[in-house]
């Protein structure tokens, strides 16, 4: 059975952005693949104090959700369904490394290309730092399996990811950050 999955997404300019006549400094991505039925989302929101914060989160946006949507496509996309499913049926510790360890190889894989790319705008000949670029960055992949949603997340800076089920409860993915930018 076919099921219909709607992806939408979409950004408003906030009140300070529009009064000063300034472009928003957030980013997002969706990507659904019918062939693998992974898909993943991506949020990036960059700090408005920072000169290119806008760059920064269209970067991290760009660079992650591609990376993560490769390593789903292929291999690896295939392993985290098998051990997600080999440790729904055993919750051993064994498989709950292969777990962690084929998260390495996807999310965090996915993480870290974002940040590679930052780094790789930078141009501190002109005086830029990679501070210059910061933003947030909210990526998670889903894919409904037989033996369950199986949802990986990351982020970081504020926001959160949250999996919402229609019994109304909620499951939040990490930790909240907290701090004077917070919120």
């Amino acid at each position: 059975e076919n099921e219909l999955m709607l992806l939408v997404g979409s950004s408003v300019r906030g009140r300070s952005h529009a009064h000063k006549g300034i472009h928003r400094d957030d980013d997002f991505k969706l990507f659904c693949d019918e062939s693998s039925e992974w898909v993943v989302s991506c949020v990036a929101d960059g700090a408005g104090s920072c000169k290119y914060s806008r760059h920064g989160a269209f970067v991290a946006a760009a660079h992650s959700t591609r990376s993560l949507k490769e390593s789903l496509k292929g291999h690896y996309g295939v392993e985290l369904e098998k051990a997600f499913n080999n440790f729904c049926e055993d919750k051993t510790e064994e498989n709950q490394r292969a777990l962690y360890e084929i998260y390495q190889h996807t999310i965090v894989k996915a993480v870290y290309a974002a940040m590679k790319a930052i780094h790789d705008s930078v141009d501190e000949g002109e005086g830029d730092s990679v501070k210059d670029f910061s933003t947030t960055l909210i990526l998670a992949a889903h894919k409904k399996t037989p033996k369950g949603h199986l949802v990986v997340s990351f982020w970081i800076g504020d926001g959160g990811v949250v999996i919402y089920d229609k019994n109304n409860a909620v499951t939040l993915m990490g930790e909240a950050d907290s701090g004077e930018y917070a919120g």
